[in-house]
């Protein structure tokens, strides 16, 4: 299932910032690239999940739930490998291969 265009623009502009390395070699940090922000709804991240992405610097997520971030204390991409619906499951498979693409 493809995710909308506008959608995944919208997610390639959050990778590319978290991606892109300031003069002194860290990531940008700052509230305009903190991502996409959250559709009305509830999020379906796993509790167990949820102390991570508050401590999170970059953040993408699908509706209401955070599908990938960047880790606040280690600098990394995560994405949970938590099973959704086909759409955000679809959307989460697509940010990780752009991860991939990107990193190997």
């Amino acid at each position: 299932m493809k995710i909308g265009d506008d959608r995944w623009r919208e997610y390639v502009r959050v990778l590319r910032a978290a991606m892109a390395l300031d003069s002194t070699g860290n990531r940008p940090r700052g509230a305009d690239q903190v991502g996409s922000v959250p559709m009305s709804g509830e999020s379906m991240l796993p509790a167990e999940w949820a102390d991570k992405v508050f401590w999170a610097t970059h953040v993408i997520y699908h509706h209401a739930t955070p599908i990938a971030w960047i880790d606040g204390s280690g600098g990394e991409w995560v994405v949970p490998d938590v099973k959704y619906g086909p759409q955000t499951s679809a959307a989460q498979k697509r940010i990780q291969a752009a991860l991939e693409s990107h990193y190997n």
